[in-house]
């Protein structure tokens, strides 16, 4: 006759993973059970953890640890914040940088693999001694864009093509570029706009930037604009500007200012008074714009979220036995089926 097996949990670690998780998910019989537990009377069992550990959106592995530890990404501390309220980062945000990240460690090794040289422009411009119409001018210079190339924009449908375009571009000129709206494929998990538009994660080798897709079109095309700034820049950031407030750190309003810039050059206005003016105003242009449209195809969707050089590289790196297929699957939440199927949509 087999025995349920329970397997004790420090109170410090109930308190800990109830802080740093989704709380609000718990219900009032899942608190009673986590106080009958922390108590002592009681131990959870494995499939009572492994419930826990879903709810909450915390690793499985956490409810063994010892001692509480700070697994806070390093780019929380480089946030803009617009909201006074936020006080740490959801889960859902956590689990995407550390995604993200995993991304670019595969990717900084295949650049070492394949002999790639640094990317110059990274970190190449200094706060000190750059204007505004000098960082955009070095940013379209070598993402091969015309100081007029979004002019004609003026429908959602030409704002999806516009941030398409810039995408290509910083892709072909080595920036990974993500976009996504949830946790992965989980649709329970949608990440907030509120929380965050978009992060960059700085490499001299494979700069990153992340686009969270549940924004508004014209949000993600200013986010990944604003982005792009910071890595010219040189400065990691995860940026949550509503765009209708100013942040005044020196160098977001350098990167606000530059995104302004790349759209809607101070060469179209009449009036060119201060860098300021243009910002603001450009800003509330963004923000009154239609949100984005999900669904379609799922894998069409789906590789979208990663774009074609990263398929390509992932591609490519398979084929040379440089990466394993279930390394593969793991970077992009795939698997033995689905995995060539993703590949396909991507026209890889």
């Amino acid at each position: 006759m087999s025995t349920t097996v329970r397997v004790p949990v420090k109170a410090s670690i109930w308190d800990w993973v109830m802080c740093i998780g989704a709380y609000s998910n718990l219900t009032v019989a899942d608190h009673e059970k986590i106080d009958l537990w922390r108590s002592g009377n009681e131990s959870p069992t494995m499939r009572q953890i492994s419930y826990m550990s879903k709810k909450l959106s915390v690793p499985f592995g956490y409810f063994f640890l010892t001692e509480p530890v700070d697994d806070t990404p390093q780019i929380f501390a480089h946030r803009t914040i617009a909201n006074a309220n936020l006080a740490k980062p959801s889960r859902d945000l956590v689990d995407t940088v550390f995604s993200m990240q995993s991304i670019q460690d595969w990717a900084r090794q295949d650049s070492h693999d394949n002999d790639y040289a640094q990317l110059s422009y990274v970190g190449s411009c200094s706060i000190a001694t750059i204007t505004t119409q000098q960082l955009a001018h070095r940013i379209r210079q070598v993402l091969g864009l015309d100081e007029k190339w979004f002019e004609a924009v003026s429908s959602p449908q030409q704002l999806a093509e516009a941030f398409t375009l810039l995408r290509q571009s910083c892709e072909q000129a080595g920036i990974l570029v993500m976009l996504n709206g949830i946790v992965g494929d989980n649709t329970h998990r949608a990440l907030d706009p509120q929380e965050f538009r978009a992060f960059a994660l700085v490499d001299a080798y494979d700069p990153l930037i992340f686009i969270n897709r549940a924004n508004s079109r014209a949000g993600q095309l200013f986010s990944l604009a604003h982005e792009v700034a910071h890595i010219w820049l040189g400065a990691d950031e995860l940026y949550n500007d509503n765009y209708l407030t100013q942040s005044n750190a020196p160098l977001e309003v350098l990167c606000n200012a530059t995104a302004a810039e790349l759209l809607t050059p101070t060469a179209s206005f009449a009036d060119q008074k201060s860098d300021n003016k243009i910002t603001d105003e450009s800003l509330k242009q963004w923000e009154q714009k239609k949100p984005a449209v999900s669904g379609g195809n799922y894998y069409n969707t789906k590789q979208s979220r990663f774009g074609h050089r990263f398929l390509a590289r992932l591609a490519a790196s398979i084929s040379e036995g440089r990466t394993t297929y279930t390394q593969a699957y793991r970077l992009t939440g795939s698997n033995r089926t689905t995995f060539p199927k993703l590949l396909e949509a991507a026209g890889v």
